[in-house]
């Protein structure tokens, strides 16, 4: 498997495996590294599913049972599981907050996911500069507070 949005990484199976101390109730405890194993290769079949690939991040974080299965809990429920937002609305979402942070990595992951999930082009446009305007109106807003305390 390999990673379209970060030039190809290519996976690598967890080495850290073991006990976590991580529970919730939607994750099986994990008591041997074999159920281990087989859980996190759930979650990233899963993600690979979704997206065509396999995100850097989730790669990544799978050598650290520990971090990536509370990561692909979070992750999971709000990217592939939204519950209140259709999956167009939250990829619009994930598009503006990656525009707004100037992650070009998640902007290679979440512009061609909302084409995929029907946004338009113009629906996108719109989303990335609501998030640039968000980031450039922090900017002023704290500057301007700053400017207007010295009068």
């Amino acid at each position: 498997m390999r990673d379209a949005a970060c030039g190809g990484v290519p996976f690598r199976h967890p080495e850290r495996m073991g006990k976590t101390n991580y529970h919730h109730s939607d994750t099986p405890s994990m008591v041997g590294a074999e159920e281990m194993r087989q859980e996190i290769e759930r979650r990233l079949h899963k993600q690979e599913g979704f997206y065509g690939f396999q995100p850097f991040l989730a790669q990544f974080l799978s050598e650290y049972p520990d971090l990536f299965l509370p990561y692909t809990e979070l992750s999971g429920r709000l990217l592939l599981e939204p519950r209140h937002l259709s999956l167009k609305e939250m990829e619009l979402a994930s598009v503006a907050a990656s525009a707004a942070l100037g992650s070009e990595h998640c902007l290679n992951v979440h512009i061609p996911q909302a084409r995929k999930v029907g946004a338009s082009k113009e629906e996108i446009v719109e989303a990335v500069m609501v998030g640039c305007l968000m980031a450039m109106t922090k900017g002023q807003s704290i500057a301007f507070r700053k400017l207007s305390e010295l009068e």
